[in-house]
């Protein structure tokens, strides 16, 4: 793990990655019988689940990657979904695991959540930062804010009420699933846990239409999963644990007895999505850019609805500091400082508008944090109001964000001076739908 993982801030430093290195044991075997089928099952299934696979982009054919409704922001699939099912449901209690390879809900130990859902969010560290080393972690924020966004508006369509648990820690995540703590290295797992890949817990989501349950003395058992039979040794995810962490310094932490501790939560406002929508979700691809572009600027209806849209959702909980930029075709000198700082993605003058998030460059490690799950979330509201229709548009997440060059003289402008982007999402029109 390079050593600029042990400040958090440098993931936006130019520094090149460098070539990708052997992640070691990616993933982890959970094992257990199939759960029943529920709604919760369902509801996983349309955001993870799909018959489809990525080709190749040198020979066309499919490779192994499933073409998920859910976007990967940036992260490279990290996400697993741990659920805690409540005492009074149809689970009886049960502790599940969804699993990506076959599409089914496993039954991996037992918790004491007494009513309701819990979702809790993992993410697989490896593959991001065997890839990506020290620009990693934001695009494991992005990708767990896509996939909590994504459940909340299949969960709306449902009737059920989505509720992030904003206020819990990793730590207390990690407690409440029956996970290895966050920061903990190999040598002090349990010793079930040696040779698993580590899973680092980074948010929540409660499901239910009833009062939030009581949380402060939740517990789970969980069954480890099999040992990796992959080749390699993982890298160091310590320091990147630590970056994650950082923001939670002022939260309740864990109590001695290992249950968790939790403060106030925040209903998510997210529009209900059809499975259809979320099903013919896919980011546009790069072939497409160019002939999309062809067609002229955006027109003046479709640009004042994706204005108005990205104003109401971005103010929601927006922290100090953060602000959104919206950058078309025509906004040559903001542009041409948004592809130098997006790593040289120069696919991104074929979009018809770029929205920007960012935040302070003088922001704390804390409150980058906390200003790159506001920009993850609000970009992921966009990007599925435009699947489900209401923006008539074609999207992809922008990851890779460094900050801006040290000579002036080389990218001129300086529009985004003293900003630092989080995350972009970049638009093409569809042109031809009924409004």
């Amino acid at each position: 793990m390079p050593l600029l993982l042990d400040f958090a801030d440098h993931a936006w430093s130019r520094l090149t990655p460098g070539p990708p290195t052997p992640p070691g044991p990616a993933v982890n075997a959970w094992v257990g019988s199939a759960l029943p089928t529920t709604g919760i099952g369902a509801l996983l299934e349309e955001v993870w689940w799909s018959e489809f696979f990525h080709p190749s982009p040198e020979t066309g054919q499919p490779t192994g990657i499933r073409q998920r409704p859910t976007p990967s922001a940036g992260g490279c699939y990290p996400v697993q979904t741990h659920v805690l099912f409540g005492r009074d449901g149809e689970q009886g209690g049960a502790r599940g695991f969804y699993d990506h390879d076959t599409n089914r809900l496993l039954n991996v130990g037992d918790c004491t959540l007494s009513h309701g859902t819990v979702i809790i969010l993992t993410v697989l560290p490896q593959r991001t930062v065997a890839k990506y080393h020290h620009r990693a972690w934001p695009g494991l924020i992005a990708d767990a804010a896509y996939a909590l966004t994504a459940m909340a508006a299949v969960a709306a369509r449902t009737g059920l009420a989505a509720t992030r648990l904003h206020r819990l820690g990793p730590e207390s995540l990690a407690a409440l699933a029956g996970l290895p703590p966050a920061d903990a290295t190999h040598q002090d797992w349990p010793g079930t846990w040696c040779g698993r890949a580590p899973e680092l817990a980074v948010t929540a989501l409660h499901l239910g239409n009833g009062p939030l349950p009581a949380l402060e003395n939740v517990t789970s058992r969980v069954r480890a999963p099999d040992e990796s039979r992959q080749p390699g040794v993982p890298p160091d995810v310590t320091s990147l644990a630590r970056a994650l962490t950082v923001s939670a310094a002022s939260a309740p932490r864990p109590a001695s007895t290992g249950t968790a501790h939790f403060a106030t939560s925040a209903a998510l406002r997210v529009p209900a999505i059809s499975a259809a929508g979320l099903a013919r979700r896919r980011s546009i691809p790069f072939i497409d850019m160019v002939a999309a572009s062809a067609a002229g600027p955006p027109t003046p209806g479709w640009l004042a609805v994706l204005l108005r849209i990205t104003s109401d959702i971005s103010e929601h909980e927006r922290p100090a500091g953060c602000r959104v930029r919206v950058v078309t075709a025509g906004d040559h000198e903001l542009l041409t400082e948004a592809v130098d700082r997006s790593s040289a993605q120069e696919w991104l003058r074929h979009s018809d508008v770029l929205v920007l998030f960012t935040a302070s460059r003088r922001s704390s490690s804390a409150d980058l944090v906390n200003s790159l799950w506001w920009a993850s979330l609000t970009a992921a509201n966009l990007l599925f109001r435009a699947a489900g229709g209401s923006l008539r548009a074609r999207t992809r997440p922008v990851a890779g964000w460094t900050d801006g060059h040290h000579n002036p003289d080389v990218v001129p402008g300086g529009v985004l001076a003293g900003d630092r982007v989080l995350h972009g999402v970049a638009f093409w029109e569809e042109r031809g739908m009924a409004e």
